[in-house]
């Protein structure tokens, strides 16, 4: 019988999240369309292109989620309950 534990990989996580700076993204594209974990900032190419445009995945531009996060930890107020701390392998 095989190990599940063993055949199971943990996707690396090198990449930075272009609101936090924590390495919380498995792709250095920027249009994952991942969620990251430690200021929910979903990775959209077009914001991380355009950093002043709202909308798209995020309602608030990219240069407005930096600012949330410098000042209360998450890329809104609406998100402070869904995010964490980074881990230490997040840390760069």
């Amino acid at each position: 019988m095989e190990d599940k534990k063993l055949n199971s990989k943990k996707i690396k996580k090198d990449f930075p999240c272009p609101c936090c700076g924590f390495l919380t993204l498995s792709e250095g594209t920027h249009d994952t369309f991942e969620i990251c974990p430690v200021c929910n900032w979903e990775d959209d190419d077009t914001q991380y292109t355009h950093p002043n445009l709202p909308g798209g995945a995020n309602e608030m531009s990219l240069n407005e989620a930096i600012k949330n996060y410098k000042k209360f930890g998450a890329s809104s107020e609406k998100y402070i309950k869904d995010v964490r701390p980074p881990t230490d392998d997040e840390i760069p």
